[in-house]
This record gives structure tokens, sequence and C-alpha cells, in this order.
């Protein structure tokens, strides 16, 4: 592992990390540069143990950067009327971790873990994704690299425990876009107290000033929870 890491550090060093952080402070480079350092081992282990298990190197690096499988394309309908949600992207992080035999979705942050709740929910999201068109069954995690190294899981048992958490924000969120401000007709999207006053969206109250009272909001439950790719 220390030799992989020692390798994709110098290479990172000599051509990449110099253009990244010369305009920052000292204590910023430092952080960043640590943080580089977690992100990096990280990968190198989980690499490592897929050699160790018998997989090429070509073929592990393949599958780490070059897997087809990162791509989702799902369609959930939720909402008492089955609205389709469809969800595209890339899942960066999706990999069969031989440390666990198990198909695992990691997200890094470069942060704090101030949201660990809302991160994690997210990162459940891409889970259920990945399943629902590959089949995986992935555990879901949220790797910290900022101040320190902090891994927050869910096995894949966990995050089917935690769907209709998933299901119930997309059918919200179908709701909430339709609620037409002029009239008040429709679901109004509830705000949060704790984070309406430093909401880069919220400069000058304006979501008050458009919402009225973000108490007064609500979210919906899901109906139906199939998927189509």
């Amino acid at each position: 592992v220390e030799h992989v890491w020692e390798a994709a550090m110098r290479f990172l060093n000599a051509n990449v990390l110099p253009i990244k952080v010369t305009k920052q402070t000292a204590a910023q480079q430092a952080a960043f540069v640590r943080a580089v350092h977690q992100y990096v081992r990280e990968l190198a282990e989980v690499m490592v143990y897929s050699v160790r298990a018998g997989r090429g190197v070509e073929e592990t690096l393949s599958e780490f950067f070059g897997d087809s499988r990162k791509r989702v394309d799902v369609t959930f309908y939720v909402g008492s009327d089955g609205q389709p949600i469809r969800v595209r992207g890339s899942l960066d992080y999706i990999y069969f971790d031989y440390r666990h035999q198990r198909h695992r979705v990691i997200d890094f942050k470069l942060q704090r873990p101030d949201a660990v709740s809302k991160d994690l929910l997210q990162t459940t999201l891409y889970s259920l994704m990945h399943h629902q068109q590959h089949g995986t069954s992935p555990d879901a995690a949220v790797m910290y690299l900022h101040p320190e190294r902090q891994v927050v899981d869910q096995s894949w048992a966990q995050v089917s425990q935690n769907q209709t958490k998933v299901y119930d924000l997309l059918a919200s969120m179908s709701a909430w876009v339709r609620y037409d401000e002029v009239t008040g007709e429709g679901t109004k999207p509830p705000g949060n107290p704790d984070l309406c006053g430093r909401c880069p969206w919220n400069r000058g109250g304006v979501c008050e000033k458009r919402l009225g009272d973000h108490r007064d909001g609500e979210m919906v439950q899901w109906h139906t929870a199939e998927a189509s790719t």
C-alpha cells in the first residue's frame, strides 16, 4: 500500500498539487495536501487489496477508472400520482471493495462533517440508483478528509431500511417544484431555521419574501418506488 501511495503522491506532487494550491495561504495548502494524502491512501489500499485478491493491475485500473457501470440513468416513480423523477449521471467511486467483499459507493468530502445526515442521505440515493440499474446492492459511505479522516458507513441492509427517506424527499421535491407562489396552490417547501440564515440562496431573506413563513411548508410521502432504466 505504501509503495502505491508514494508513487501516486510523487505523480500528484509533480503534476497537480503545485498548480492547485499556489494561490492559497500556507495553512490552506497544508490542509489541502493532508486531505489529498488521505484520499490517495484510501484508493491505494483498495486497489492493492484488489490485486492481492487475484485481479490483474490493468483490470483493477479499468475497474476503478473506466468501468462503464459507473454511469446511471434511473427513473423513480414517486408521489400520489406516480410522478417520474429521472436521475442521470456518473458515480465516480462505486467499486467492489475486496476488504469487505462488498460493492461500495463512497463520497469523498473535502470539508468538515457538519451535515452528516444530509451527506449520507445523498450517498444512500447513489446506492439505490446503482442497485436499481445494476443490481449491485452496494453499501454507502461518506469519507471526510478534513480536518482529519472520518468515515460514516451504511450497509446495504441499512440503505434498504432508509430508502423511504430518499423516496419521501424525491416525492416532496416533485411536489415543491409545482408549487404556485402567486396563488399559494400546491405543496410549499419547508425551510430549516438553522440553515436559512446562512444559505447562499437566501440572501436578504428572499425565500421568506417569496414563500412566507418557512414553518408552513411540508414534506410529502412517496406512493410507489418502482424504477426503470
